[in-house]
Formats: structure tokens, sequence, C-alpha cells
């Protein structure tokens, strides 16, 4: 149960009232087996360009099966029932020579009566295994390998490295942003809206920001959903400010909505790069048919369970938006 200080009056929109003792005791197991899909939570698209507590519901939802199918002991693929074609994703990690290793999944959304839309989801999740551990540690900052940016554009080499860096040299498997462009150009639709809704936690989180930055890039014609919780920084301020270049550039759809616990830790490191600060260009709402900010908003929650990893863990995350947007969904 969330623990409130009698001393502190937290403002209304960030009042959480509990979470559930079967949630929380999940919460408290050893690694790998804290991850449970939440049963009855149904997709709900995006529809405008405003934070949706329901898409948000979903998508860390569609994160904790990414969880769930890495530890799981079954060689099935698991997947939320809407995902359906679903492919198990790998990303580099280093000094791996073993075995790639699973990082989540791509699949087309089932399709909602009376709605042409072709919806695919990408969940990324966070670290689990020690060398990705190296990767959260690879600080540096390295420019971005695209030749008409500013050189002064640098991002997080280990994020960057995990997403762009061969899976495994040895058997020639493609990194983990090749996987998802080759899925893609099979799976979008021309003459059809697509749209392509992504989640990331923690790792996965930093991962999600760069994939989305990708994507606008490469996919200028198809709407993008990207749902971030409990984010490292990613990258330099120089690069928050080309990113908000691309999201008010009236040609492409875009929303990115990064949501924030300020007591889990993860989301203040490392400490020598930025989310992009205060400037909150990770926050902008698109108007797709102007091109111009129609609104900014930030969703952030404090609450403290007692520990970094349940303050961190993406079931808190469920819970708390549950909570703080209760009467809308």
């Amino acid at each position: 149960m969330f623990k409130k200080s009698s001393n502190t009056t937290l403002p209304k929109a960030a009042s959480i009232s509990y979470i559930p003792k079967e949630a929380l005791a999940q919460e408290t197991l050893p690694a790998c087996k804290n991850y449970q899909p939440i049963e009855a939570t149904p997709f709900s698209p995006q529809g405008g360009n405003t934070f949706n507590p329901k898409t948000a519901l979903w998508l860390i939802n569609s994160v904790i099966y990414a969880y769930h199918q890495y530890c799981s002991e079954n060689e099935q693929p698991i997947f939320p029932p809407e995902v359906k074609n679903g492919t198990i994703l790998h990303w580099h990690t280093p000094f791996n020579l073993l075995k790639e290793i699973q990082c989540g999944y791509i699949g087309n959304v089932q399709s909602l009566p009376n709605d042409p839309t072709n919806r695919i989801v990408i969940a990324i999740r966070g670290t689990e295994k020690n060398q990705e551990w190296l990767a959260n540690l690879d600080i540096s900052q390295t420019a971005v390998p695209i030749s008409q940016f500013n050189k002064e554009v640098k991002i997080h080499a280990g994020f960057l490295n995990t997403l762009t860096e061969k899976v495994d040299l040895i058997k020639n498997i493609p990194s983990l942003l090749e996987q998802i462009e080759t899925w893609l150009s099979k799976e979008l639709k021309p003459n059809t809206p697509n749209e392509i809704y992504i989640i990331g936690h923690s790792l996965g989180a930093a991962v999600t920001t760069l994939l989305s930055f990708d994507l606008i890039l490469n996919f200028p014609n198809t709407r993008i959903i990207s749902y971030t919780i409990g984010a490292p920084r990613p990258a330099n301020r120089s690069f928050s400010s080309l990113f908000k270049q691309l999201t008010t550039d009236p040609s492409r759809h875009f929303t990115l909505q990064r949501i924030d616990n300020i007591e889990d830790l993860v989301t203040n490191i490392p400490f020598s790069i930025t989310h992009t600060g205060k400037d909150p260009i990770l926050y902008s709402q698109i108007n797709t048919a102007t091109g111009q900010n129609s609104s900014i908003e930030r969703i952030s929650f404090t609450e403290n369970l007692g520990s970094i990893v349940l303050n961190h863990h993406p079931t808190t995350y469920y819970y708390a938006i549950k909570e703080l947007f209760n009467k809308t969904t």
C-alpha cells in the first residue's frame, strides 16, 4: 500500500490512494519472477495527441508482457491477447557471445470494428541481465550517425549501441533497429492509415526515445505514438532541440508521452547528460493538422514504496496511472 505522510498534502491530481496488495506482493518477489500481466486491460486507441490514460495502461501492460516473455521458461511466445502475428525482438548486449537476448516484441494489434487503421505495437523491456547493465554504464556520448545533423548532437553510447549494433556478429543477427525496420517495411500498408505504438521501460524507455527519433525520419507518413515509463536520460540538449524541430514539422505525425515517478531514481541518471532538462520537448503534443504545438503536459506522480526497485517497477506505474485517472479509466 502506498505510504503517505500525515504532514504532506499532495495536489489532488497527484493523489494515489493505493496499490492492490496482490500487485505489491508480486513486486516484492525475486527478480524475474515479479512480472505478471494484468488481466482485463483492453486495447484503447490513442485518439488525439494528448495523454490517454487508457492507451497508457494497455501499453504499460504490454511491456509487462515483454518482461514476462523474457522471464518465462515456456518457449512459446507470450503476447497480449490483442497482438497478432507477434515476433520476438533481440538487442545488442556487450560481450554476449552465447545467445541472442530477448528484449521485447513487435506485432499487429487486432483490428477494431469499422476501423481500417493498421496498428502495430512495439514493446521493449528494461534491464535484467548483467550485460545490459554494461549498456547503462556506458555513459560516453556518441555523435548521431546521420551526416546532415550538427556534430554537437550526441547520444548516450550504451543506449545507442543497444539499438543499432548487431545482436550477434558470429551469427550475423541484425540489430534491434534493423529487425524493427524490416518488419515494418512488410507490415505497413499502403493507402491505409498506419499507427505504430511504442512502449519502453527503463533501458527500454531510453531505447524507445531513440527508436522514435529514427522512425520519425524514416516513416514520415506513419503516425507514431510513443510512451515511456521510468526513462533514464538519453542524450544531450542539442538532441532535444533537434527532436523538437522534427516534431513540429507538419509533414510528421508524432506524440511521445514520458511518465515519471519523481521518486524513481532511474529517471535522474546519468547525471552527465539530460532528459532534455526543463525544455519539455519530449512532452510536446502536436496538432497533426497544423504541425504546431497544441499543448504541453507532463504526467508525473510522487509516492514512495520504500524501495528504489518498487518505485521503478512497471506495475507501480500501471496502478499509479489507474489511480490518477480513475474517473476516466
